[in-house]
């Protein structure tokens, strides 16, 4: 008990942990991924992807509340519900979507270094050597206590609500106007990338002890934590349309079709001295904020997946378990953003943070007769429509990577 309490954070510190992680690389790529459904299919997408995820987040919360070990994660939940099968499943989900979206994150957060060094004391830094330092620079986060990376993680975040508030009051004098159009028949082939960036489920086991198993405040913080991504975001969208056209040079049709970040684009049509260090700073504690909590999660994970005790040596061989292969992806796929996102959401997301909890809850309540915990959640109609939605997504995915 002791420990717990030492690993405790206020809620806010949470909040801040589930909005820092879903607010990230994939907010870059929403504008450019929604441009061709347009504004108002975009919102529709945006509150569909927010529901289903809060609540297998919800779900998520339930099951590792049902197993009183201390410190059990995704591997040790889906040995109890799922057995062997489930764990192994759970393991091969965990690493493709964790390196998946880290592998993201450092291949557009790296460019972003160097521009910084550049611009600061002026080192020219090739896409190399800006892998690696933005690899091991944050990387050697993970070496931090859970409690120390939340704290951090919550400076960072409130860094990152700054700037975008900066950039919404800046951008602001660049507003044309949204285009009206409306294609609905693109939402569904936008479901895979917007679920990414509402994805934190890695790390809701480790959430559940920082909070010291208190039901009421993990699903306060889930809420809240998912909810500020979402007004977060659909603000984003009006500034973006607003100000970068779809069609012509630099724009979105053309930063889709070239794997660009929406940042990109939305600095060459505002050539603002002012706006554009800061939508630079923007994207990159984005980038560095998702960064930490998806490699949280997969600190977490892997102290389950080996039964390991944390220790310095033991966070030392999890951090270069994590950035090695981070680091050896991202030298070989050099425009992984948009396709790593697409697939960590379209495959990842819908299995990892949806299929393995909706399936933990329906063996505890229905074969190993759990009572405790949300009877609505764990309804047997709810439990099903998450379930067909999930395989939904995984078959509009499958469709984008047959048809390229």
């Amino acid at each position: 008990m002791e420990k717990q309490i030492q690993q405790s954070i206020p809620l806010w510190g949470g909040v801040a942990l589930v909005a820092g992680t879903c607010i990230g690389g994939g907010m870059l790529a929403l504008p450019v991924e929604t441009a061709e459904a347009g504004f108002l299919p975009a919102v529709v997408g945006l509150f569909i992807a927010w529901c289903y995820m809060l609540l297998t987040g919800l779900l998520l919360i339930e099951a590792t509340l049902w197993v009183k070990t201390p410190h059990p994660h995704l591997v040790s939940l889906s040995q109890r519900f799922l057995g062997p099968s489930g764990r192994y499943l759970s393991i091969f989900l965990v690493l493709f979507m964790g390196l998946g979206s880290l592998v993201a994150y450092v291949t557009a957060g790296a460019p972003l270094m160097g521009k910084f060094f550049k611009y600061f004391i002026d080192i020219f830094l090739s896409r190399g050597v800006a892998l690696a330092i933005f690899s091991a620079l944050f990387g050697a986060i993970f070496l931090l206590k859970e409690n120390l990376v939340s704290r951090l993680n919550h400076f960072l975040v409130m860094g990152l609500i700054f700037s975008f508030a900066l950039i919404l009051v800046i951008g602001g004098s660049y507003f044309k106007s949204i285009p009206l159009s409306a294609n609905f028949s693109k939402i569904p082939l936008t479901l895979p990338l917007i679920l990414t960036t509402f994805s934190y489920q890695i790390m809701v086991p480790s959430l559940v002890e920082l909070l010291k198993r208190d039901r009421n405040a993990l699903f306060k913080a889930i809420f809240i934590g998912s909810v500020i991504p979402l007004f977060v975001y659909l603000a984003y969208e009006i500034v973006v349309l607003g100000i970068v056209p779809i069609e012509g040079e630099m724009g979105l049709k053309y930063a889709l079709s070239k794997g660009m970040s929406s940042t990109e684009v939305l600095t060459y049509h505002t050539q603002s001295s002012l706006l554009a260090p800061i939508v630079d700073s923007f994207a990159f504690l984005s980038l560095v904020t998702s960064f930490i909590g998806i490699g949280f999660g997969l600190v977490g994970f892997l102290r389950d997946l080996f039964s390991l005790q944390e220790d310095a040596r033991t966070l030392f061989g999890i951090t270069l378990l994590i950035i090695l292969p981070t680091l050896f992806l991202s030298y070989t796929i050099p425009n992984a953003f948009l396709t790593a996102l697409d697939l960590t959401g379209g495959y990842g997301d819908t299995w990892l943070s949806g299929l393995i909890p909706i399936s933990m809850c329906w063996v505890g309540r229905y074969f190993q007769k759990i009572q405790e915990g949300s009877s609505l959640l764990m309804k047997k109609s709810v439990l099903l429509l998450l379930g067909l939605f999930s395989f939904y997504v995984i078959y509009i995915q499958t469709l984008k990577l047959i048809q390229g």
